[in-house]
């Protein structure tokens, strides 16, 4: 079972002043877009999915009392130093990837965990971590050539466009 926010408000000062205690802060990797691309409910299934793998873990290293629901998809769990790199990787391990889509979409949904002495500790290097994915998974917007084309006029134009650019650079040579 997950615990709610307010057990982890009440339980992390004991748990960050205890020098053998790591706290794990979980998040769910392109969990919004979900409910964008898919729906809401389906976005709950994937909430449940993620408490329940999170949960699992926890119970395999004997601290299943200890996870908590921090909000929308963040979860943390609370666990002796010896166990919780095993913990983080192995609720991971359980969730895997997951991928929703519709007709026009799709996203694959991941569950990552960073640990730390604190929950801002942890929480911050989270932060970070997810920053740095979206950043390096961007995709650049389209060249202007091939926005509002066909498919067929797309291909054209772009193999145009190589042609043009190697043309340049054998010119600038």
């Amino acid at each position: 079972k997950v615990a709610n926010r307010r057990a982890l408000d009440l339980a992390l000062p004991q748990a960050e002043a205890d020098a053998n205690t790591s706290i794990i802060s979980f998040d769910g990797n392109n969990f919004g877009k979900v409910n964008k691309i898919v729906n809401e409910l389906e976005g709950d299934k994937v909430l449940q999915k993620m408490a329940n793998a999170i949960g699992q873990a926890a119970d395999e290293f004997g601290v299943g009392a200890r996870v908590f629901r921090r909000g929308g998809d963040e979860f943390v769990a609370i666990a002796p130093k010896n166990v919780a790199l095993k913990l983080q990787r192995r609720a991971e391990e359980i969730f895997g990837q997951a991928e929703y889509s519709n007709n026009k979409e799709s996203v694959t949904v991941s569950l990552s965990g960073t640990i730390g002495n604190t929950f801002e500790e942890a929480n911050n290097i989270l932060q970070e971590a997810k920053k740095k994915r979206k950043q390096e998974f961007v995709e650049p917007p389209a060249p202007e050539f091939l926005r509002n084309s066909t498919p067929g006029r797309a291909i054209e134009d772009a193999q145009l466009h190589t042609e043009v650019e190697q043309i340049l650079r054998e010119d600038s040579k």
